[in-house]
C-alpha cells in the first residue's frame, strides 16, 4: 500500500488553476522530491493532501486514509512547514512536549532521543526564540519525529540555511532514509536534495511533467547533447532555423541540444554547426543531473500553448 497518494488532483482559486489532474504515489522507504520552481503548486498540493485545503476535484490518501480523515493518521504522520510553529518564550524541550501532545505522538522515540537524533541534547533548556535558523530547522523536524511516525513531509527544509545549516539538515535526512522512514521533500533546491532522493515528482505550472525513480527521470536525458562553440550568437541561429531539435539550455559557449525523438544523429548537428561558421570545438553528451532533467522539463512544459 502508498504511504501517499494522490489521484487526478485540480485546485483551482477563482480562474487560477493552481494543480491540475496530478497523480502520483509514495510509496514506504522512498525518499520522494516534490520539485518544482516556486509557484507551480507544490505547497498547494501539500496543503490539499494534509487537509488544510479542500480539493476542486480528486483525492488524497494519506498512509491509507483519505486527506478528509487525517485525525486517523494520528501519531503516525509528522509534517514540518516552510515557516514551523514554535513558542518562541518556551524551551526546546518544551516545544518538543507540546508538539507530541497535539499531534497525538504515543510510545516510540523519547524525547531525549529525538533531541539526541536532531543534535540538540545540550540546548533543551534553551529558549526557541534564541535559535539560529539552523537549530530552529532541526527543531521544527524534532516535532516530526516526535513518537515513532512512518511517514515524515518536510515542505522547504532548506530555505534560508547557509551551506553549514544545508549540510547538517540533509546529513539528519540521510540519517532518517537509512533507518527506513518514509519522507517526502517539498523544494526547489534541486542540486542541494538530489543526493538523497530515491524519487521524485516535478511538478511544471500545476502539472506533473515527469514521476518515478530518480534513475528514470534523469535516464530521459538520453539524446541530450552539449556543443562547445566558438560563435554562441551564430550557433543559436543556426540551431533554431533547424526543426527538430530544441535547445535546452546554454551557459557561455556551452549549449545544450536535446535531440529527443526527432532521429537525427550527432553528427547532422554538428554539420548545422561547422556549415553555419560557428566554430564547434567539441560535441558531446551531456553530463545528466536533475538540474538537468528539471530545466529540460520546465522548457518544454513552457512551450506548451
Amino acid at each position: 500500500m502508498a504511504s501517499f497518494a494522490i489521484h487526478s488532483l485540480h485546485k483551482s482559486f477563482g480562474s487560477v488553476k493552481a494543480v491540475q489532474d496530478l497523480s502520483f504515489e509514495v510509496h514506504p522507504g522512498q525518499v520522494h522530491g516534490l520539485l518544482g520552481p516556486n509557484g507551480s503548486g507544490k505547497t498547494t498540493t501539500l496543503c490539499c493532501a494534509l487537509g488544510l485545503m479542500r480539493p476542486t476535484k480528486g483525492s488524497v490518501e494519506v498512509l491509507g486514509v483519505s486527506s478528509r480523515a487525517l485525525h486517523r493518521t494520528a501519531g503516525r504522520l509528522g509534517v514540518v512547514f516552510d515557516q514551523p510553529v514554535l513558542l518562541k518564550r518556551r524551551s526546546v524541550a518544551a516545544n518538543l512536549a507540546y508538539h507530541a501532545m497535539i499531534r497525538g505522538h504515543k510510545g516510540g522515540r523519547t524525547h531525549d532521543e529525538v533531541l539526541k537524533l536532531v543534535g540538540l541534547s545540550d540546548l533543551k533548556r534553551r529558549r526557541a526564540g534564541a535559535l539560529s535558523l539552523g537549530q530552529g530547522k532541526r527543531l521544527a523536524l524534532a516535532t516530526a519525529l516526535a513518537g515513532d511516525p512512518e511517514l515524515v513531509v518536510l515542505d522547504e527544509p532548506l530555505s534560508g540555511l547557509d551551506p553549514v545549516g544545508t549540510r547538517e539538515i540533509l546529513a539528519l535526512i540521510s540519517k532518517l532514509a537509512t533507518s527506513g522512514l518514509t519522507l517526502i521533500l517539498s523544494t526547489h533546491r534541486l542540486h542541494d536534495v538530489e543526493p538523497v532522493l530515491t524519487h521524485a515528482t516535478i511538478m511544471v505550472r500545476g502539472r506533473r511533467v515527469a514521476t518515478g525513480p530518480l534513475g528514470d527521470i534523469l535516464g530521459r536525458g538520453e539524446g541530450l547533447l552539449q556543443a562547445t562553440v566558438q560563435d554562441t550568437p551564430r550557433a543559436l541561429e543556426a540551431l533554431s532555423a533547424m526543426g527538430g531539435w530544441q535547445v535546452c539550455g546554454q551557459e557561455g559557449s556551452v549549449i545544450d541540444v536535446d535531440l529527443g525523438s526527432s532521429g537525427a544523429q550527432p553528427s547532422e548537428l554538428a554539420e548545422v554547426l561547422v556549415k553555419a561558421g560557428a566554430g564547434l570545438v567539441r560535441l558531446q553528451p551531456a553530463g545528466q543531473r536533475l538540474a538537468d532533467a528539471f530545466d529540460r522539463l520546465v522548457a518544454q512544459e513552457s512551450a506548451r500553448p
